[in-house]
């Protein structure tokens, strides 16, 4: 600590966090002649305050009030919400295209390529940013290699496709089939230049750090692929950046961090994601359900997807669910109908100790549904484990509900075999979305097995496949009007009722494996009761 102090008294220059300025006695009780406060956008205006008064000569704010505003919770106005450029009327001057006496503009930049800085320069900056003469041809390289040669700006179009949007436990949001295509197209971009996948979900991008995560340990001769939210990207390039959108049906609006207005944030967020690109950028998302959101035209996102649709550099269902022969090792491959049904049952054969299959929908081939249940028959006579989860038990054929879990919650096709083989879209089911009253046919039904335990377990713990309790209710009364039931689960939610409120109660699992009751009106109702030796009798 003492040789840390001496240091400081006795440097040229410093450098630290705001955060150990303020709370650091070896920073807070010396005076520079000047301070400069980088990525001065994001931090508190208390904080620049306080960093301003360690100068004796000279404060330098450096930061971009079109990127990352300060993170706070509150929607008020207080000056806390702001940041230093509004408090000074900097960013008021320059939307209304006046100058201002304390701004002086960078407006040269040396990152991208010109097709991508000028959709920013026109989108977010008035005009007023260029780029270097040397850009267009620097960045020609990552331009014109795979994928989509010969396009800086792009864009996956998911209209059409089972892309399903949920909300997880901590109530972020993840799309699986999203994630795997943004994947897949980072995964050809890496053979040749480092790539960078960028969402504004966590949830999202924990998955696809898992995906990396297993591609890296199966290819290592790959360029390394990032996967990060908006923010944590904030002050980083790639060579080439995949922007996945995440938000599709079943969410009923996008969310706060693609579409909010307040302080320009979701522009502000999605500038920092574009701007991270040097040669190519890639967006992924569903057009027509954003079409069907009828999301603002002053959104820089709106505008992107406006300039790519029906452009050759847009990609859509038969392009992206075909085979994908150019993805590296067996890791992630896309299959054909026949191929990929054959290849599951083999895998299927192939289990060891357990079968998770999230299924929101009968299959769609009756004969494909019999040689499923039969080799389902066969793993579990082995001693393996199997789960079947089904939005409606109802739905599906009577070979397989001898295995079928009723859980509302199920959304996404996707089977874990012994926690290392996932394949999405397998088995091939019937399920359609529903928006505003209308039903929406999948036209692309996409068959993918990646291969990896991270993923695997990533999907598990956020697809809470754990649950598998089953939620059906009654399935019929007899004669006298009594409840018929076929499981436990079903026998409880019919016939017991909550003490305290009157609504029904649910068979649940707690996290270490132990049943109990609770009622399905938590969190408002919260009276919990253990399983009674009478009721299972």
């Amino acid at each position: 600590s003492q040789e840390e102090k001496a240091s400081v008294q006795s440097a040229k220059f410093v450098a630290t966090t705001v955060s150990k300025a303020i709370a650091d006695s070896t920073v807070r009780k010396n005076e520079f002649d000047v301070v400069i406060f980088d990525e001065a956008s994001m931090a508190y205006i208390p904080q620049i305050i306080y960093s301003a008064s360690l100068t004796k000569k000279h404060f330098i704010c450096m930061g971009d009030f079109r990127q990352l505003p300060p993170i706070v919770q509150s929607s008020g106005s207080s000056n806390l919400n702001a940041d230093i450029f509004q408090y000074c009327g900097i960013t008021a001057a320059v939307d209304s295209r006046r100058n201002h006496k304390w701004l002086c503009m960078l407006d040269t930049q040396y990152r991208m390529h010109p097709r991508i800085s000028d959709f920013a320069s026109r989108t977010m900056y008035g005009g007023l940013l260029h780029s270097a003469d040397t850009m267009e041809q620097s960045r020609s390289g990552i331009v014109n290699t795979a994928p989509i040669s010969g396009n800086a700006l792009a864009f996956a179009d998911l209209t059409g496709m089972m892309s399903v949007c949920t909300k997880t436990a901590d109530n972020s949001r993840m799309n699986v089939l999203s994630a795997l295509m943004a994947f897949s197209l980072a995964l050809e971009a890496a053979k040749n230049h480092e790539v960078g996948i960028i969402t504004p979900y966590h949830a999202q991008s924990r998955l696809l750090h898992a995906m990396a995560r297993d591609i890296a340990d199966a290819n290592p001769e790959l360029k390394p692929i990032s996967c990060a939210t908006v923010h944590q990207f904030q002050g980083s390039e790639k060579d080439v950046i995949v922007y996945d959108a995440v938000d599709c049906y079943r969410m009923p609006y996008p969310g706060m961090l693609l579409t909010s207005a307040g302080n320009n944030y979701a522009n502000r967020l999605f500038n920092v994601a574009i701007t991270r690109a040097k040669g190519k950028f890639i967006g992924v998302a569903n057009i027509a359900y954003m079409d069907n959101k009828n999301l603002s035209s002053g959104l820089m996102f709106e505008r992107m997807i406006e300039g790519q649709r029906r452009k050759s550099s847009c990609l859509t269902g038969n392009e992206l669910s075909q085979m994908r022969s150019s993805i590296a090792g067996s890791t992630l491959s896309f299959w054909n109908g026949t191929d990929g049904s054959q290849h599951f049952l083999k895998d299927i054969g192939s289990a060891r100790r357990e079968i998770r299959i999230d299924m929101p929908d009968k299959p769609v081939d009756d004969n494909y549904t019999k040689m499923l249940a039969t080799a389902l028959q066969t793993a579990k006579a082995k001693g393996i484990k199997v789960y079947l989860r089904t939005e409606n038990k109802n739905t599906i054929p009577d070979v397989l509900k001898t295995y079928a879990i009723e859980n509302p919650f199920v959304a996404n096709p996707v089977v874990l075999i012994d926690k290392a083989v996932i394949w999405f879209g397998m088995p091939n089911s019937d399920a359609k979305f529903k928006s505003e009253g209308s039903i929406l046919s999948t036209r692309y039904r996409p068959i993918i097995r990646f291969e990896g335990i991270h993923t695997a377990a990533s999907l598990y713990g956020f697809m809470e496949m754990s649950k598998t309790v089953d939620q059906s209710s009654v399935v019929s009364n007899d004669e006298d009007g009594n409840p018929i039931t076929e499981t436990f689960a079903s026998y409880v939610l019919a016939n017991k009722k909550c003490p305290t409120c009157g609504r029904p109660m649910k068979l649940q699992k707690s996290r270490k494996g132990k049943f109990f009751i609770a009622c399905t009106g938590y969190p408002s109702c919260d009276k919990t009761e253990l399983v009674d030796v009478d009721m299972v009798e």
